[in-house]
């Protein structure tokens, strides 16, 4: 649900702006729950809460912290393509009830 989504706080004199940062969480967040089964949505938030988190703790800056989130969603978009083939129809099943 939309509503339920997390909304990156604010921080002040953050180096990474929290829009740049909530941008790449609602791009994690749909990616993961297009992985996890519906009925674990709070799962796949909780999973990507915390991938954008430990992406962000690494980065000192702007251009770092978008390197670092290409670079994982990347990695994450070729693990999904790894997954066997009954998987992925059952992933690609599951976008169409959204």
């Amino acid at each position: 649900p939309l509503s339920e989504y997390p909304v990156i706080p604010y921080v002040h004199k953050g180096a990474v702006p929290r829009l740049v940062r909530q941008q790449f969480l609602d791009k994690i967040l749909e990616f993961f729950l297009s992985v996890f089964p519906p009925e674990e949505w709070k799962k796949a938030v909780t999973t990507a809460v915390e991938f954008e988190q430990a992406q962000f703790s690494k980065s000192r800056s702007k251009m770092v912290y978008l390197n670092f989130c290409a670079r994982a969603f990347k990695e994450l978009q070729e693990q999904k393509q790894r997954l066997p083939v009954e998987t992925r129809e059952q992933d690609s099943g599951k976008d169409t009830d959204t």
